[in-house]
């Protein structure tokens, strides 16, 4: 087992002290490769899941199926998160990245020469995935935690399902041929991309649970307007929506566990919220067997009334996220 990475200190004070000191996120060498590093497997991830869905839809024409793919993707983050939190703050995160990289390579070669040969099964696309979301979890932790470290304080659920319901409703709905639902789903992406490049721009000015909020809000919200509509253009528009306020949510959620947690146990909080990600298997199931029962529409739209509901049930511990709160001077460790 590698021993930890070389650490040195660097000592954060408050925010008003400091960020007249601090070059802007998007300027810093380090930040871009790690951002440049997301954005690359992101992309690839992404591309991946939805030749997953597509393919696996064509097979089985089951959206239970589909969104199992996506559960078990998700199920190790519940498992492992944890624990992977905790290796995070004694292993090299820098070689644990580089291996995780490595493994995920791997995968999508033996899927390809599968998929050369013409052997390519449903099954394997579902055990492919299951080790997948092991690399992911290692991934989350580690590379989230050192982006949060270099960057410091200063710069720094009912929902996400229905996504995967997105091949489904382009072949069902909208009668999209395989490459008109891969543009189709493109679109959250892109709205994702343009809404992380925003973000790293202003995010010194924004109010973090506040962002945190409105992106779950308008979430719920959007996923309504997306099972309603029966128009390729209204839904590709709904999905770009989708993708920036999806982004605001993931980066936020990191952001506040990340600068809520005392500095020694920033680490382990990113692996707790690792493993609350991936509770995320529970909705993928439900809203595949409700896409079987109640067709993928009708799925998405009870998610969001659930979610919106449980958004209203929980306000004053919503409404506590927007409180700003000072950050006292902490000793940070990179």
């Amino acid at each position: 087992m590698a021993g930890p990475a070389p650490t040195c200190s660097v000592t954060v004070g408050s925010m008003s002290a400091q960020s007249a000191h601090l070059l802007p996120i998007y300027r810093d060498r380090q930040y871009q490769r790690l951002w440049t590093l997301g954005m690359s497997v992101g992309l690839i991830r992404w591309a991946e899941i939805l030749a997953y869905a597509v393919f696996t839809y064509e097979q089985t024409r089951s959206a239970l199926w589909v969104a199992s793919l996506m559960m078990l993707r998700m199920l190790p983050l519940a498992l492992l998160g944890v624990s992977l939190g905790a290796l995070a703050a004694r292993l090299s995160r820098r070689k644990v990245l580089l291996a995780g990289q490595a493994g995920l390579l791997a995968i999508t070669l033996v899927l390809l020469l599968l998929s050369f040969q013409g052997w390519i099964e449903v099954w394997h696309l579902a055990l492919a995935s299951a080790l997948s979301g092991v690399l992911w979890a290692c991934d989350m932790p580690m590379r989230r935690g050192l982006m949060g470290d270099i960057a410091g304080p200063d710069r720094a659920l009912f929902a996400w399902p229905v996504l995967s319901m997105v091949p489904v409703i382009g072949q069902e709905r909208l009668r999209l041929d395989p490459q008109g639902v891969g543009l189709l789903a493109s679109l959250e992406g892109v709205g994702a991309l343009t809404a992380a490049m925003l973000m790293s721009v202003f995010a010194a000015r924004l109010r973090h649970g506040l962002v945190f909020l409105v992106a779950v809000v308008s979430f719920m919200v959007l996923q309504l307007l997306l099972a309603w509509s029966e128009q390729v253009l209204l839904t590709g528009a709904a999905l770009l929506l989708l993708g920036g306020v999806q982004t605001g949510f993931a980066i936020m959620q990191s952001t506040l566990a990340y600068t809520a947690a005392p500095p020694q146990r920033r680490a382990e909080a990113m692996g707790l919220m690792t493993m609350c990600i991936g509770v995320s298997p529970l909705g993928f199931l439900g809203v595949g067997a409700l896409a079987e029962r109640l067709g993928a529409p009708n799925a998405i739209w009870v998610c969001g009334i659930c979610g919106l509901l449980g958004v209203a049930l929980s306000w004053p511990l919503c409404r506590a996220c927007v409180r700003d709160q000072a950050v006292a001077p902490i000793e940070t460790k990179l």
